[in-house]
């Protein structure tokens, strides 16, 4: 049975991983500016069609996709609904060569319709073909560079809306600020703000909690 969205509501998506049997999380927000017929069809599954056909493929080959999970976290807290990878066998990546650590991560800068610190989240992507990097950067020459470009791109073509009327089944993505009002949820409605670009760094960085073992 689908789960349907109302107009206003927040949800909370974990975009599920893994690699070497560590278990590497992206956790978004996004706000259904119209009402949602069908949140594992319109938000789930539509994240999980740009991480495994464009992204997975360029990603080193003992990183994984898992599955997606969603839970509304505003006005209520809502129960969870999750979805699989639409193919089975299309989940593990490609690159050939070893892959950089599981603490080694694209960092993606969300610029929202905010400004401060409040108004800007980031998303890390683990996953990297060693091959793709040279010292501590991704040459932006590289074609694993155009890879996360059209992953962003594809997440942004779905969820990242103007300032038009919003059309049916419309999402958006965005940023949630803790400062501006609870640190769980249920969250109020302010404390979200509409994402207006996706920036990836081309720097590495390293992610402490995905070293293996100590969490995602």
């Amino acid at each position: 049975m689908a789960t349907p969205g109302v107009e206003g509501e927040l949800h909370e998506v974990v975009l599920k991983m893994r690699q070497e049997s560590q278990e590497v999380l992206n956790v978004l927000h996004f706000r259904c500016d119209a009402a949602v017929d069908d949140m594992e069809t319109r938000l789930l599954m539509a994240l999980l069609v740009c991480l495994t056909t464009i992204l997975r493929p360029g990603q080193g080959s003992n990183w994984q996709v898992v599955g997606a999970q969603g839970k509304r976290v505003s006005p209520t807290l809502g129960p969870i609904y999750e979805v699989a990878p639409p193919d089975p066998a299309e989940i593990q990546g490609e690159a050939v060569g070893d892959t950089m650590p599981t603490f080694v991560s694209v960092v993606v800068n969300i610029h929202t319709t905010r400004g401060g610190r409040s108004g800007r989240g980031r998303m890390f992507l683990a996953g990297i073909p060693e091959g793709a990097t040279q010292g501590s950067a991704i040459q932006t020459t590289n074609p694993y560079w155009t890879i996360i470009i059209n992953y962003l791109a594809c997440i942004a073509g779905s969820f990242i809306n103007g300032d038009d009327l919003p059309g049916a089944n419309q999402i958006s993505l965005g940023v949630l600020s803790r400062k501006l009002g609870t640190n769980k949820p249920p969250y109020a409605a302010i404390q979200f703000a509409r994402a207006t670009k996706l920036v990836p760094n081309n720097l590495l960085k390293t992610t402490n909690s995905r070293k293996i073992g100590h969490g995602n």
